[in-house]
């Protein structure tokens, strides 16, 4: 009689400490929940700015804001996605070759611009354009307003597209080479098939 008494306790603790954890559990749930839906409604967790720096020659900062304003302005701060953000700023803007993008529970949307360098011109007879390194045309340019380097290039240019990637590289290590023998040379032509070299 007494095992039985004594297994009878066991059983009716165990099953009160099961019944507890499982009451605390669900109120657990309860409260998480009213809490994550208190964080969806409430004002203080909404992002509500948003600052761009980096944008400058090659990047319209209002551009920039209104694509990331579609996507976060007044939206909660747990529901905004910083990498579609930066995403869909990768696929509208060539002109940057990185974007930076941070939120902050203070409701700041923080979005930093890496614009691409430009390093040499492409000139042909009737335009001259501003290319990066690679290969990315970035607009037209006044040729006395700067003192990079000049490519003859008879292939097709388009701003906002990228010409042969191989070729800016090719021309950037000839210059250098060039540099280091101390060889001048008046100027560079560049084709999709050939490269001639002007030597003074």
């Amino acid at each position: 009689m007494k095992s039985s008494n004594l297994e009878l306790k066991k059983l009716k603790r165990t099953q009160g400490k099961k019944i507890r954890f499982f009451v605390a559990f669900c109120l657990l749930c309860l409260l998480s929940g009213a809490v994550f839906g208190m964080f969806q409604t409430e004002d203080f967790l909404k992002l509500n700015s948003i600052q761009i720096t980096g944008a400058k020659t090659y990047v319209n900062k209002q551009d920039v804001e209104t694509i990331a304003k579609g996507s976060s302005y007044k939206k909660n701060f747990f529901s905004v996605d910083t990498n579609k953000i930066e995403k869909d700023l990768e696929d509208n803007f060539l002109g940057a070759s990185n974007f930076e993008v941070k939120k902050s529970i203070s409701g700041t949307l923080s979005i930093q611009v890496t614009e691409r360098k430009p390093i040499a011109l492409l000139v042909q007879k009737d335009n001259t354009y501003v290319v990066d390194d690679e290969g990315y045309v970035l607009g037209y340019m006044d040729p006395s307003t700067t003192n990079l380097p000049k490519i003859r290039y008879e292939g097709k240019v388009r701003i906002g597209f990228f010409i042969d990637k191989a070729l800016v590289p090719v021309y950037s290590d000839i210059i250098k080479k060039l540099d280091e023998e101390k060889i001048k040379v008046s100027s560079i032509s560049m084709s999709e098939y050939d490269v001639r070299m002007y030597v003074d």
